[in-house]
This record gives C-alpha cells, structure tokens and sequence, in this order.
C-alpha cells in the first residue's frame, strides 16, 4: 500500500521490518508500474493464474476471450486482469488492443520458460511417498482416486498426457500428478492410502505429486482408467516440465498447433 506493507499471509516481525525499510528506501510509488519493470519482474500467482486461463483457451481452440471472463475464470479482479495483459504485451504475446477480447495466437513460450523456471514456488507442489516400503501401484492409486477422491480433484501429468497425445512416447507411469482445489480438506490423502506420508522435494520417486490450485478444471476427455477425472491442458503441460519429460511437452503444444506447412 502507498503508507505501509500489506501481507497475506502475515510475514515475520523480521521479514515485515525488512520489507518496510525496503519499502522506505525505494520511495514514492507515483510513478507507477514500469514497461521494464513489467518485462523483468518475477511473476506473481495473480499473474500466473491469468496466463493459464489464456493457456487453456489457447489450447481449446476458443479464441479471444472477453476481460471479465477472464478475471471470472482466474478468479481476479479487473487491475488484477490488466496488469497481466500489460505484461504479456511487453513481451509481444498479444496483440495491441486494449478493453477488448484477447487471447494468444501463438503459444506463448517466453512466459512458459519463465514459469517452468519457477515452477516451484508458483506451482508449490506436495510430495507423496508410501512409507510402509511397498512397491508403487500407479493403477491402484488411480482406481481410488476414481473412487475415493472428493470434487475438485483432478489427474494430471503423464495419465493426462496420454488423453491429450494418442501417440505420448513414455512406457509406464512414473508417479502420479494431481492438482486439487486449495479448499479440499487435506485428509482426502488418507482416503486414497493411509500409508501415503508428505516428504521434502528432494526425495527420488514421489508415488504422489498433488498441486494445489484456485480452481479446478476437469476436462472433458476420457482417460483409459474408468471415472479417473482428468486435469487441463495447461496443468498437464507444466506436470510435463517438472517430470523433465520436455519432449514429450513439446509434442503436446505442436499437436495443439496443428501441422505446418511449408
């Protein structure tokens, strides 16, 4: 704010004495946000949530979309939706037009780098692993989370990419990615397998990675495993990233393209 810092959540005495002297020093905020300073500065979630919904509808094939479906969908506020849109068009992924329908026409792959690069901190991902030392059962986990999960659960990762990609080059499933809305109850984890315990990032092969998100958006494709809802293209695709199956990833946006022609 103009006279003071406002966090959410609370940050630590120390953190908040920082930021204000931080904050201090910087000065006046009347010159308001910068071209460079759009071009250069770190994504914010707001941000992040307004380029998926841009990503998805790029995906879908569903052209421009209005400002306030926009913000609907991200769940933002109108500033919120245009300052994103200012900075995608900084970059030059879209078009010059202002308080009109926008959309992407080509994806838009210097945001994409950017936020696969943060992916962590953006996508803040919990881990999963069995710790009763049995080895993992991919299809059993799926079969429950068909079952057992509550609404607002969504498979992503390499089960989606198979729906989305008929010809997804990868044997197996290496773990399973799943994004859930940020007000599911936690406890859903023990429905699935009481044995599943959180672990830090580092740990080798998670048998569950759940990304929690705003909103949930269930596609309309049908997975090979019966009621397994499926995430969006645009989740499925950072799912991708993180499992450092860039390949296959990059398969998934130039099926998305169409083909070329020379």
């Amino acid at each position: 704010a103009s006279d003071d810092l406002v966090s959410q959540p609370l940050l630590s005495p120390a953190a908040a004495s920082a930021a204000r002297n931080y904050l201090l020093h910087k000065g006046p905020p009347d010159k308001g946000t910068t071209r460079d300073d759009l071009e250069h500065s770190s994504p914010s979630l707001k941000f992040f949530e307004v380029w998926k919904v841009l990503v998805n509808a790029w995906f879908r094939k569903e052209g421009a979309l209005p400002l306030h479906e926009i913000g609907r969908r991200a769940g933002g506020s109108s500033p919120t939706v245009a300052l994103a849109l200012e900075r995608l068009r900084s970059r030059g992924e879209l078009g010059p037009s202002r308080n009109r329908p926008v959309g992407f026409q080509a994806f838009p792959r210097t945001t994409l780098r950017e936020i696969v690069a943060l992916s962590d901190s953006l996508r803040k991902p919990i881990y999963y692993k069995d710790a009763s030392g049995r080895v993992p059962d991919p299809v059993e986990l799926l079969r429950r989370i068909a079952t057992e999960s509550p609404r607002g659960v969504a498979v992503g990762g390499v089960v989606a990419g198979r729906v989305y990609d008929k010809k997804f080059n990868l044997n197996g499933i290496p773990r399973v990615d799943v994004i859930a809305q940020r007000d599911v109850a936690p406890n859903w984890i023990r429905s699935l397998d009481p044995a599943l315990r959180a672990v830090p990032a580092a740990t080798p092969s998670p048998t569950l990675v759940v990304h929690p998100v705003t909103q949930v958006r269930v596609s309309d494709a049908k997975s090979v495993y019966p009621g397994v809802p499926i995430a969006d293209p645009v989740e499925t695709l950072l799912d991708l990233y993180e499992l450092r199956l860039t390949e296959q990833a990059e398969e998934l946006i130039q099926l998305a393209e169409g083909p070329t022609h020379e």
